[in-house]
């Protein structure tokens, strides 16, 4: 966290175990003490604690009672016990600290003001300072110091230090943190680098008072303003500019939910012709970050995943990458962050970039039960990733990057060696996409008489195999005709992953109508194997073959050409066949396993019945 200045200290005279105590909570344990934890405290520092915690709790109750009553809601969480701690903790510096008035009080800054009366602090204000009758200044600066969890998009330790890392800070540099919360990462950067000159913004005006508040109670020198940093975009001649930049911005924002960022938009606009609303909100936070960039500077930013390849940023992806403004893009670990399951990547800019470095480090993480971690080892070999070809690393051209719509994604662009390999489109005779039909067009002419006519829709397809009852139909239109299933066609599904393979079984006279965002797919017989290829597809190799050609952030789908083009092993077709049975004779367990499974569950659903006649 921070390091506390000496007149705090003095204040809480001897109780620098319980503030490294409560470092380790805020870091690690979430505002909790363990029994291990609490059993090394002696007894004074225990009961220090417990002290701390009752004067929180006090503090919470008297503003939640306070907002339930007002009938207004509670949305002020996030630091409304870490300013009225604050502040009652400043009004043991007046002589008769019960007559204190901290709106009068010109050392207490404006935005911690305005929070105090946002949070109803103010209009609480004399319930509270009853508090101070019965705790200690320390407590108060204690309990003020209690970092918030409650922003669970809070950045984790782990990611600032590999941001650090990144950004190769300097003596003298100037950094700032965009959207910087309770200022956390950019404390950690004036710890490591005292001698920089360092600025933190956010929006939020109760994020920024408590940043000012952890400044006050550190040895920091770090400048906070409650400001959207579209404003420093938008404001030409500011005169602002950074050697250093850390942002993590608020993930999938819609653009109407940008405040100033609609009018950044605009003027960004002017500069990529290209750019719409459909442009995502990461790449407006990245402008953002650009602009305020030195020529030599460099930036780092946490982004959602899907922004580096989906279609709808193709456009200023490349307006970055053709003024070579990406150095590197690293896809993160899944679960760094506790308040999303959103995979992130991680944007380095700077300048003159003649390619990008790409690296995966989506697999370097150590596994905690909450949330994953960057452990020091991890962040040294994502370093080293970022500086050399690697199993986890590739530089790729400017070049390679046009050719594949500049896609950011590491994946696009590594080599498999494919024994066998031949594009899935020449062992195809003929594809189609299911029918559209709608659930009302459906349901006209379904019936629950058997006919020799039914539909199949992904739905129907559980564990490689098709339902043996599907759906009746009265008829089927001619127009309809070439979406019905031939013998032995593979039916893979369109739409992302867990993907859905089988092969279906027509019997002669028997039509199958294939509806809804699936592919039929006849193959030539003579080059591939319907069931070997099902068995390829529906393995590691095979899955990781269709997520390389999977594009899509809300809805992940395979298209047409990209599914043709895929380079797939197709051995002679004796070794397919030995696949083929091996597969088919699987699937024969799998149905014979799901039938006496369907008999068990009927004779558990008629144990009693049994029971009945044999007592008969």
């Amino acid at each position: 966290m921070v390091i506390y200045n000496q007149e705090i200290k003095m204040v809480i005279q001897n109780q620098e175990k319980v503030i490294a105590l409560l470092n380790e909570i805020n870091e690690v344990k979430g505002n909790f003490i363990d029994n291990e934890t609490a059993n090394q405290l002696t007894p004074e520092l225990k009961a220090v604690w417990d002290e701390i915690f009752v004067c929180k709790n006090e503090i919470e109750l008297i503003l939640r009672s306070k907002a339930s009553m007002t009938g207004k809601g509670f949305f002020g969480v996030i630091g409304d016990v870490t300013v009225a701690a604050y502040l009652l903790a400043k009004s043991f510096d007046c002589n008769v600290h019960a007559t204190y008035s901290f709106e009068e009080d010109e050392s207490i800054d404006a935005d911690i003001k305005k929070v105090a009366e946002d949070f109803y602090i103010s209009e609480n204000w004399n319930e509270l300072i009853k508090l101070t009758k019965a705790h200690e200044q320390k407590i108060f600066y204690l309990v003020s110091l209690l970092r918030d969890l409650s922003d669970p998009m809070m950045t984790p330790e782990s990611l600032g230090n590999l941001a650090d890392e990144l950004l190769e800070i300097k003596a003298n540099d100037k950094f700032a943190d965009f959207c910087c919360g309770a200022g956390i990462v950019v404390a950690d950067v004036v710890k490591n680098h005292p001698t920089v000159e360092a600025y933190g913004f956010d929006k939020l005006v109760s994020s920024i008072a408590i940043a000012k508040i952890y400044n006050d109670l550190s040895e920091g020198k770090i400048t906070f303003e409650a400001k959207d940093i579209f404003e420093l975009g938008l404001d030409e001649d500011n005169g602002r500019c950074f050697d250093k930049i850390f942002a993590n911005y608020p993930f999938g924002m819609r653009i109407k939910e940008l405040g100033l960022g609609n009018q950044y938009l605009e003027q960004l606009e002017k500069r990529i012709p290209s750019v719409s609303k459909a442009t995502s909100s990461d790449w407006l936070f990245n402008s953002v970050m650009v602009d305020m960039l030195s020529e030599d500077g460099k930036a780092v930013g946490i982004m959602t995943n899907g922004s580096t390849w989906n279609q709808s940023d193709s456009a200023i992806r490349s307006y970055f990458i053709e003024n070579g403004l990406i150095e590197c893009v690293i896809a993160l670990p899944a679960r760094l962050f506790a308040g999303t399951a959103i995979a992130t990547s991680m944007i380095v800019f700077s300048r003159n970039n003649k390619g990008v470095r790409l690296v995966d480090a989506s697999e370097l993480f150590v596994e905690g039960r909450r949330v994953n971690e960057l452990s020091y080892e991890n962040i040294s070999l994502i370093i080293n990733a970022t500086k050399n070809d690697s199993d986890i690393s590739m530089y790729v051209s400017a070049e390679q990057l046009r050719d594949n719509d500049y896609v950011l994604s590491m994946n696009r662009y590594i080599v498999h060696d494919v024994a066998d390999g031949m594009a899935f489109g020449d062992v195809i005779k003929r594809i189609t996409r299911g029918a559209q039909l709608n659930a009302k067009a459906l349901d006209e002419i379904t019936t629950t008489v058997p006919t020799d006519m039914q539909y199949l829709m992904l739905a129907n397809i559980k564990n490689g195999l098709i339902d043996k009852e599907l759906p009746y139909l009265k008829s089927i239109d001619k127009k309809n005709d070439k979406y019905c299933l031939s013998n032995h066609c593979l039916i893979l599904s369109k739409n992302g992953y867990p993907y859905k393979i089988a092969v279906a079984e027509v019997k002669e006279g028997q039509r199958i109508l294939g509806n809804g965002n699936l592919y039929i797919i006849e193959l030539d017989e003579e080059k591939a194997d319907p069931y070997y290829l099902a068995a390829f597809f529906g393995s590691e190799q095979g899955t990781a073959a269709l997520r390389s050609i999977t594009v899509g952030a809300t809805i992940p789908n395979i298209g047409v050409e990209q599914l043709t083009k895929l380079v797939i092993p197709i051995p002679p077709i004796e070794k397919q066949k030995e696949i083929a049975d091996k597969y088919k004779t699987v699937k024969d367990e799998i149905t014979m396993l799901q039938l006496k499974l369907e008999k068990a569950k009927n004779r558990m659903a008629h144990i009693i019945e049994e029971e009945g006649a044999n007592n008969a």
